[in-house]
C-alpha cells in the first residue's frame, strides 16, 4: 500500500467516525456553548453574590460553570470515549474494517482522533470561559478567592485539556480492553473519578516543596499570617529541635476552656512554634502546568496501553 492509499484510508476512517459520532459530537457541543453563554450572561449577577470574602479553606464559589466544570471531561470519557470501540466490537462491525485491509493502528485512529480533537477544543473554550469567571469574582473580592483550592484550580484552558484527552485516552482504553459498552462506561467513570480524586487530595498539594509560615507561642496572630489565596497543606506544632510535635491533638480544648490551658499543654509537650505550611497563589499557573503534563503523560500511557492490547485481539473478536 502507498503512502497515498495510506494517507485517503487514514482520512477515510476519520470522515466515518465523524459521521457515526456527529449527533453526538453536535449536541454536546450545543449544550456546552449554550451554558458558556448563560454563565457569561450571568457572570455580574453571580459574582456580586460573592461578597463579602468567605473564610479561609472554603471554596466560596456560587459560580454554575466553575463548579460543574470538572464534570465536563467525565462527560467526554463516559459518553464519548468509552462506547467508541466497545460497540464496534458488540456489534461485530470491525471485522468489516480489518477485512478491507485496514490496520488495527489507522481504525484506532481514525475512531480516536476526531473525539479527541473535538474534546480538546471544547475543553479549550469551556476553561477560557470559566477563568474569565473567575477572573470576574477575584476583582469583586479583591484577590482574595482562593484559586487553588477545587474547583476554581480548573478554570484554566489549559488544565481543561489535559482532562479531555485524559479522559478519551482512558474511556478508548477501556473500552478496547472490556469490549462492552455498559460495562466499559461504568468503569471508566469509577476510574475517572478515582483518579481525579487521588491527584486532587493526593498528589496536587505537593507537585512543590511547600512553604512553611511559623509563628513563636504564645500567638494570637497565627491565622492572619497565612494568605487567603494560599493552600494549605499541612500544620501542627515544632518542638525546639524543629521537630514536628506529633501528639498535640492531645491538646485540643473544649469550648469553654481558656486559651492558655492549651498554651500551657502544648509547652509540656515541646511545642514552642506553631506552623502552617503553604503552597503560594503564585504557584498557580506552575501547579496547573505541573498537572496537565501529569494528564498528557498519563493519556499517552494509556493509548499506547489500548494500541497493544488492540494488537492482540483474535481477528475473530
Amino acid at each position: 500500500m502507498t503512502s497515498t492509499e495510506r494517507s485517503i484510508g487514514t482520512s477515510s476512517l476519520a470522515a466515518l467516525a465523524l459521521r457515526q459520532h456527529r449527533w453526538v459530537i453536535a449536541g454536546t457541543t450545543a449544550l456546552v456553548l449554550g451554558y458558556l453563554v448563560y454563565a457569561i450572561s450571568t457572570g455580574s449577577e453571580q459574582a456580586r453574590e460573592l461578597t463579602p470574602a468567605p473564610p479561609v479553606g472554603a471554596t466560596g464559589s456560587s459560580s454554575l460553570l466553575v463548579d460543574l466544570l470538572p464534570g465536563l471531561a467525565a462527560l467526554f470519557a463516559v459518553f464519548w470515549a468509552a462506547p467508541l470501540l466497545s460497540r464496534e466490537f458488540e456489534q461485530r462491525t470491525h471485522l468489516l474494517v480489518w477485512s478491507q485491509d485496514v490496520s488495527r493502528t489507522r481504525w484506532f485512529l481514525g475512531q480516536t482522533i476526531v473525539l479527541l480533537v473535538a474534546a480538546a477544543v471544547l475543553a479549550a473554550i469551556a476553561g477560557l470561559t470559566a477563568s474569565a469567571v473567575v477572573d470576574r469574582i477575584v476583582a469583586v473580592r479583591q484577590d482574595s478567592y482562593p484559586r487553588f483550592l477545587m474547583p476554581a484550580f480548573e478554570a484554566s484552558p489549559v488544565v481543561q485539556v489535559g482532562f479531555a484527552v485524559f479522559a478519551i485516552a482512558l474511556g478508548v482504553t477501556l473500552s478496547v480492553l472490556l469490549r462492552r459498552t455498559v460495562l466499559a462506561m461504568g468503569g471508566t467513570l469509577a476510574v475517572f473519578l478515582a483518579v481525579r480524586s487521588a491527584v486532587n487530595s493526593l498528589i496536587r498539594p505537593y507537585y512543590l516543596p511547600p512553604e512553611r509560615i511559623a509563628t513563636p507561642l504564645p500567638n494570637r496572630d497565627h491565622v492572619r499570617n497565612i494568605p487567603d489565596t494560599a493552600l494549605q497543606v499541612d500544620s501542627g506544632y515544632l518542638d525546639a529541635t524543629g521537630a514536628v510535635v506529633g501528639d498535640h491533638t492531645l491538646c485540643k480544648p473544649e469550648v469553654s476552656a481558656p486559651l492558655r490551658e492549651t498554651e500551657n499543654c502544648l509547652r509540656r509537650r515541646g511545642a514552642i512554634t506553631e506552623y502552617t505550611d503553604v503552597q503560594p497563589a503564585e504557584r498557580l499557573l506552575t501547579f496547573q502546568l505541573i498537572e496537565t503534563g501529569l494528564f498528557l503523560v498519563l493519556a499517552v500511557g494509556l493509548f499506547f496501553l489500548a494500541a497493544r492490547a488492540l494488537r492482540r485481539i483474535q481477528f475473530t473478536g
